[in-house]
């Protein structure tokens, strides 16, 4: 196990591959182009030449696990945008109504899911929440 994660390292590190999601926050991940990534609180993603940043968590109203809802209910995050030479720029996206997904700095964004969802039980910290996010380069 350790010899195949060394492998994996040595031979991502040069291309710059996503890694599995277990950077700690302020940490950066460098992707291929058209990929799903995984971000917790704080963690950051460098993508196109631009770093996107999963800030916080606006809002969580989807139904929790084990109750039953009359709504599914939703959940929004707030991410940031960070090019190479320009200001940041910051985005909500929501889980079910719009915008699930945008265009921002030549980056297609969209908004897949938000775990652990909500239980009966007391809440997980948002900073152990992850946000799993689809991108894409826009071709101009």
């Amino acid at each position: 196990m350790l010899l195949k994660a060394a492998i994996l390292t040595l031979l991502c590190a040069p291309l710059g591959c996503a890694t599995d999601g277990q950077t700690g926050p302020n940490q950066e991940q460098s992707l291929l182009p058209d990929t799903t990534v995984t971000l917790r609180a704080g963690q950051s993603a460098v993508f196109g030449g631009v770093r996107v940043t999963f800030l916080q968590i606006v809002a969580d109203s989807r139904c929790p696990e084990g109750a039953q809802c009359v709504w599914a209910g939703e959940a929004a995050v707030k991410l940031g945008f960070t090019p190479a030479a320009a200001s940041s720029q910051e985005l909500v996206l929501h889980s079910s109504s719009s915008p699930t997904a945008s265009t921002l700095l030549g980056l297609r964004v969209k908004f897949l899911s938000l775990r652990p969802g909500p239980t009966l039980k007391p809440r997980v910290p948002p900073v152990e929440s992850v946000v799993e996010l689809e991108l894409h380069q826009q071709v101009p």
